[in-house]
């Protein structure tokens, strides 16, 4: 898999898997049209995820009277940048879709790197994470597909990998929750008529 030539090695993997019924070029589709803002909107236990998550830095921001950063109206990975803090980061066009980020995540404080798809592989500063996400989907019989949604991380030192192996301990059901999210807002494209 694509996944597996871009991070070859990791710390914590999640895999979610839901049947489709649509065939894998529909599904495909899906994956590059499906809005993830919305997904995360649309799912109240998404939200409360986030929210958790994004507390510790919401309260250091009005402690330091700083806008909270602003948040995108729509993400779709078919208009994921090259560049940025959340990058493609490979494509097998109607197999499989990989994007990803580096920063630091597992504190209180989360904060994203700015890098290109081409950099991340070889990154190496140390005290960051990668994470890597991808989607495949896959034939399965005839007028159905499995789509699937991997999510991987990896720690620069060692020092960060305890750090993202602690946080995912608390965090992973909830990773769960969210990749689960997303693949049914994915499905539910993918099978209207």
């Amino acid at each position: 898999m694509l996944i597996d030539e871009i991070m070859p090695r990791w710390d914590r993997s999640k895999v979610e898997h839901v049947t489709v019924e649509a065939e894998p070029a529909r599904v495909y589709a899906a994956i590059l049209e499906a809005d993830l803002m919305q997904a995360y909107k649309g799912n109240p236990s998404s939200r409360a995820l986030f929210a958790a998550r994004g507390a510790p830095s919401a309260i250091a921001r009005r402690i330091r009277r700083e806008p909270p950063p602003p948040e995108p109206d729509a993400l779709r990975l078919g208009e994921i940048p090259d560049k940025g803090e959340w990058v493609k980061l490979g494509e097998d066009f109607g197999k499989e879709f990989v994007f990803g980020a580096i920063g630091r995540f597992w504190g209180r404080e989360t904060s994203w790197e700015r890098i290109t798809g081409s950099e991340f592989r070889d990154f190496d500063r140390g005290g960051f994470g990668k994470v890597a996400a991808g989607l495949s989907v896959r034939s399965y019989g005839i007028g159905r597909s499995v789509l699937s949604y991997e999510a991987r991380t990896v720690g620069t030192t060692g020092k960060a990998t305890r750090g993202i192996q602690r946080y995912w301990l608390v965090v992973s059901t909830g990773i769960a929750i969210v990749l689960k999210g997303t693949l049914h807002h994915m499905k539910s494209i993918a099978e209207q008529p």
